[in-house]
Formats: structure tokens, sequence, C-alpha cells
């Protein structure tokens, strides 16, 4: 019964803070709603690169922290070498169906 108290205290405190976050982003003024537009591709590759199974069930953080790695230097790359964000994303794109690929490889051989 103490761990379902600490639980729920923890869970309490954890709501609190996140509406107080909510109030004082909102009386700063400093949320911007499109933060984050166009990085639905990025994120997605960076997790899947990173080893979580396309259909769910299997990853870990630190292949997912590796995967934003990649994504991140790969990006900072093309960047340097000056191509325009089209070809970013055509080649993040290419890198996405790989990874994709070869996850659907390793399942396929993990399940017979």
């Amino acid at each position: 019964k103490v761990n379902l108290v600490y639980t729920m205290v923890f869970v309490i405190s954890g709501f609190c803070a996140a509406i107080a976050g909510i109030v004082l982003t909102s009386l700063l003024g400093a949320g911007m709603p499109k933060i984050g537009f166009g990085k639905e591709i990025d994120i997605i590759a960076a997790t899947i690169l990173g080893g979580t199974a396309v259909r769910g069930g299997r990853g870990k953080l630190i292949g997912t922290l590796l995967g934003v790695l990649i994504i991140g230097v790969v990006g900072n790359a093309l960047t340097q070498l000056g191509l325009i964000t089209f070809w970013q994303d055509i080649f993040k794109g290419v890198i996405l169906i790989l990874a994709v690929y070869f996850d659907q490889v390793r399942e396929a051989r993990a399940s017979g």
C-alpha cells in the first residue's frame, strides 16, 4: 500500500508540474506552435535507425539516441556539402527505407 501512495504522489506531482509549465509558457508567450514542424522524417528515421521495431515491441533508449546522432550528423554533413533541403529529405528518406528494410529482414530471420 505504501508503494501505491508513493506512486500516486509522484503522478500528482508530475501532473501539477506539467500544468505549471503550461501556465508559465502561456504567461511568458514563449510557446511556438510550429516548433518541430517538418522534422517528422528525421524523428521517424532516427527512431527506426536506432533499432526500434517498426511494428513495436522492441527498442532501447540508447539505440534511439544513436539514431538521433546519426541522423544529425548526416543532416549536418549534407548541409556542409551545400545540398538544398529537398535533396537532404530525399537522402534521409532513402536512409529510412533502408532502415525499414533491414528491420523487416531482421524480424523475418528471428521468426524463422
